[in-house]
């Protein structure tokens, strides 16, 4: 799709929508729900407007990706009792900056760039909830903001690489082990 203004955006299946351009459900109440175990692209440089947030009918449901460039979610990402599956950003050299907490089981910063957590970040899937990085990206910790993740902060790198950058702006709390004496985080 390319510039999306919509009341109420719902994935219904298992398959993907695509939007090429900046996708905006600031009409009304609108939302965007995953209705099933689909999957949300943002292509790079578009964002995603979600005032009323991005929602799911089932905890552990639905993927949200964002695929590089400088990209802006705004709106709650999930709810502490329906959390989505999977939030992925950081790709190349690109920002992904979610403005608002984030509740999902995992959350992956895809490549060597950063994404800026404006808001809390929390898992609640017991000893499964994370967040990985697959590539050499980064994050970043707003002032006062959170994350707490019961599987940890993991690298998924190669074994005794170190990969992946943690910068907390002012004072913010990690729950959860971060790396391993094999999987370093810098």
């Amino acid at each position: 799709f390319l510039e999306q203004f919509a009341g109420t955006v719902s994935v219904t299946g298992t398959g993907t929508l695509a939007f090429a351009g900046n996708l905006s459900t600031t009409l009304g109440a609108g939302v965007v729900n995953f209705a099933a175990d689909g999957t949300i692209t943002s292509a790079s440089g578009k964002h995603i407007l979600a005032t009323n947030g991005i929602t799911t009918s089932t905890t552990v449901t639905g993927n949200l990706r964002m695929l590089g460039g400088a990209q802006t979610v705004t709106g709650q990402v999930g709810t502490a009792a329906l959390v989505l599956k999977e939030v992925s950003g950081g790709v190349a050299a690109g920002v992904t900056t979610f403005a608002n907490d984030i509740f999902a089981n995992t959350v992956s910063v895809t490549g060597t760039g950063t994404m800026v957590f404006n808001g809390n970040v929390t898992g609640t899937i017991a000893g499964t909830s994370s967040i990985n990085f697959i590539g050499d990206g980064g994050i970043t910790i707003a002032d006062n903001k959170n994350i707490t993740v019961s599987g940890g902060i993991t690298n998924t790198g190669a074994a005794n690489s170190i990969q992946g950058n943690i910068l907390a702006i002012g004072t913010s709390t990690i729950s959860g082990q971060v790396g391993t004496s094999t999987l370093a985080i810098n």
